[in-house]
């Protein structure tokens, strides 16, 4: 009876941990650019998703929860929660990898975008490899923090978005399977000494 109950706790906490992992979880895009004009080399960039957008669809306002971009000559990074409700995002994103129609704004201006955002929805559409950053501006402030002290105004004629995975949640229900089966495999172990016994 011991065993059982021990191996019900076990399945409980799995599934407690995976859903709580699950609550906190975040999809993450890394974006990568090849500069033409306004930087050196490349762009990087590192878009931060709630986990409820679905890789594929369209992006909306509240999927947003950060942005950072970084080029060598600079880097600005939008991820204090209280601009969330500031910004408006158009297209969409690769299930894995690939290029994309995308467009990031705050205050309605827009800060990052690729391909051709404005015609996502085109069933003839293939997104470019252009990219470009008019980010940061000013106007995109707090209460305590104004960001946008510099200009980063940097394009790009190709670029890539990759998605990041295994998610969190993942990784917590294959080490809670493992776990698991190691439960029940030295239980059936026990039961078959006492069996041997007897």
């Amino acid at each position: 009876m011991k065993t059982y109950r021990t191996i019900l706790c076990s399945i409980a906490a799995i599934l407690f941990t995976a859903t709580t992992l699950n609550c906190n979880a975040v999809i993450i895009y890394d974006f990568y650019g090849t500069c033409s004009q306004g930087c050196t080399l490349a762009a990087r960039g590192t878009l931060v998703l709630n986990d409820s957008y679905v890789a594929g669809t369209e992006v909306t306002a509240s999927d947003y929860v950060a942005w950072d971009f970084a080029i060598l000559e600079g880097s600005y990074s939008l991820n204090d929660p209280r601009l969330t409700g500031m910004s408006t995002m158009l297209g969409s994103l690769p299930v894995y990898s690939g290029r994309a129609d995308f467009l990031l704004d705050f205050g309605g201006e827009s800060y990052f975008s690729t391909g051709e955002p404005f015609r996502v929805g085109d069933p003839d559409r293939i997104p470019t490899g252009s990219w470009s950053n008019l980010g940061p501006e000013p106007r995109a402030c707090t209460i305590d923090h104004c960001y946008g002290v510099e200009d980063l105004s940097s394009w790009g004629s190709h670029h890539l978005w990759i998605r990041r995975v295994p998610e969190p949640t993942t990784l917590a229900l294959l080490l809670g399977s493992l776990v698991l089966l190691r439960l029940i495999g030295s239980t059936q172990n026990r039961l078959f000494d006492c069996h041997q016994n007897n």
